[in-house]
Parts: structure tokens; sequence; C-alpha cells
């Protein structure tokens, strides 16, 4: 056998750790880098095919003869010894070939939901980058990101959205709609108007008191203030 090393002699057959890799001139390789010893079939290939794998690539692709240094990210391990591959819809696992930590966004079943790819979040949550997200309290429910407020959970006495966010009261310079659970906006200078016109202002932003539905600062003649209105001597 004449060695790729430089040596040349004959022998039998290839020592441990080398094989013909198919060479018609009966040239001795050594095994790739992933093998300690690999397979002598005359076959072209054969030094990738590893009998005994490299202390430095410790797994085995399950039901092959490719060592491996780590399990790669689409399989798990299945053994101290050995990886396999995830099971579509998987795009990674963990622990078997069916329990996802990750989905294939452009399927049909994009979102990782409890270890299982489904086609859209429950109610509640919310996709970020592919993972269902439980809506942040005070959300109930949420859009885009689990703090954007699509309606509110009640906690802390909260019940109306205004901006993607939760209040207790509208928030000054709004009105609530108690239908929807909503804040509308009041007309500039008005901190809480009338739900079914809001041009009556019901609080002014100080220091204006209201007066007939309106803002003034200060209060007409024949008016006196009187906490946050006007009213008559």
């Amino acid at each position: 056998m004449d060695y790729s090393n430089g040596t040349v002699t004959c022998r039998p057959a290839c020592e441990l750790g080398f094989s013909s890799n198919g060479s018609p001139n009966k040239i001795c390789q050594r095994c790739d880098i992933s093998c300690k010893t690999c397979r002598d079939q005359g076959q072209i290939g054969d030094i990738y095919q590893c009998i005994d794998c490299a202390d430095d690539h410790p797994l085995r692709l399950s039901q092959t003869d490719t060592c491996l240094r780590e399990c790669a990210f689409n399989m798990y391990q299945a053994t101290n010894f050995s990886c396999s591959y995830c099971k579509s819809p998987c795009k990674s696992c963990t622990g078997t070939d069916s329990n996802c930590t990750a989905c294939f966004r452009e399927s049909l079943i994009p979102n990782l939901f409890i270890n299982q790819c489904i086609d859209k979040c429950p109610r509640g949550w919310v996709s970020m980058d592919g993972v269902c997200t439980k809506c942040r309290s005070p959300c109930a429910l949420c859009d885009g990101h689990p703090d954007r407020c699509v309606s509110c959970d009640g906690s802390g006495g909260t019940k109306y959205v205004h901006e993607q966010k939760c209040y207790a009261d509208c928030p000054a310079g709004t009105g609530p709609n108690s239908n929807e659970l909503t804040c509308f906006p009041c007309l500039e200078g008005c901190d809480l108007c009338d739900i079914q016109n809001i041009t009556q202002c019901l609080k002014c932003t100080a220091p204006s008191l209201v007066h007939e539905g309106g803002c003034v600062n200060p209060c007409p003649s024949n008016y006196v203030a009187d906490g946050i209105s006007c009213r008559e001597w």
C-alpha cells in the first residue's frame, strides 16, 4: 500500500485510521477528521464512513456512518452519543423529533405554541418572531407586541383602551366610550368631554374653566369660578 503521507510499503490492507477510498492504485488515505477509523470497502467516499468516531466528533448521526461534533440546528440529541433529525413541521426540536423549538416561517403553520407548530396564535397571544407570546397584563388582547393592548383584562380596575394602553379612567384630553371601552379625543384644551358631543367640555385644562360647554379663562362678567366651572353670581 502507498500511504498518502509519502511512505510506500506493501501490506495486505490499510492500517486502522486509513482507507484505500476506492483508489484503483491502492493508495491508503487517512480517514476524515471526524472518524477514528473508517470503512475500506473499495468505494469512493469510504474515508467519510466512520466505524468509530473521533474523540472530538463524539456524536453519530442515527442510522448513518457520519460522526458530528454537535447536533445541527435541525437535529436533536437522541442519546448520549447520537443525533437524529427533527420531524416536520419542526424546524428545530429538543428531546424528541416532534417537540418543536422553532417552526418554518414560510409554512402554513409558522407559529410555535407550546412546542407545536400552529397556523395562528390563540386568543390572548401574539406572534413574536414566530413564537406565540402571551399578551402582558393589563392587556387581555394585544396586537403586534405583548404590551400593545386591543382590550383590557380589568386588572387594577383598567377597562378603557387608548393608544394601545389600558386605563381605569380615560386620560386627560379624552372621553370614555362605555360601549366600546375606548377613549376618544376631546377638543384641544378640554380634559374631559361629553360622549354624545365632543364639543361639550366637562372639564377644562387648568387654569381654564367650563362655561356653557366651552373653556374660558377668566370667567365672563357676572360669573365666578366655582371649582372647575363658572357660575353666575
